[in-house]
């Protein structure tokens, strides 16, 4: 039992030698948690090489009082370059994702958080 435990561990280190995903964070002194998550996809349809895609699961939860505004900068590694932008309500969250270009490549994303303006 012992020996299946060290081989299925030392045959998934590899998996984790593979380079992680960077999350910079600007929360402004405000209450926002964050956890990250990253998932890699790999597609097989038979029609081309395999190929994989990264992707960086943020999820934000307005810990404050008060609304706050928060936008994710995929970075220069990012198949989609746009800005993501979430407003939050107290005690609200929010899931965002940030793809790479490839498995295996940073993810160098950018999280800014501020309080909400009044309008």
């Amino acid at each position: 039992m012992n020996r299946i435990l060290i081989c299925g561990i030392a045959a998934s280190l590899p998996l984790l030698a593979v380079a992680g995903p960077e999350l910079t964070e600007e929360l402004n002194g405000l209450k926002v948690e964050t956890s990250t998550s990253p998932f890699t996809a790999q597609d097989n349809t038979g029609s081309g090489p395999v190929t994989g895609n990264a992707t960086l699961v943020l999820k934000l939860t307005n810990r404050e009082a008060r609304a706050v505004e928060c936008e994710v900068d995929p970075g220069p590694t990012a198949t989609e370059v746009q800005v993501q932008k979430v407003s939050l309500a107290p005690g609200e969250s929010a899931t965002l994702r940030v793809d790479s270009r490839a498995a295996g490549a940073r993810t160098e994303a950018k999280l800014t958080c501020q309080p909400a303006s009044a309008s």
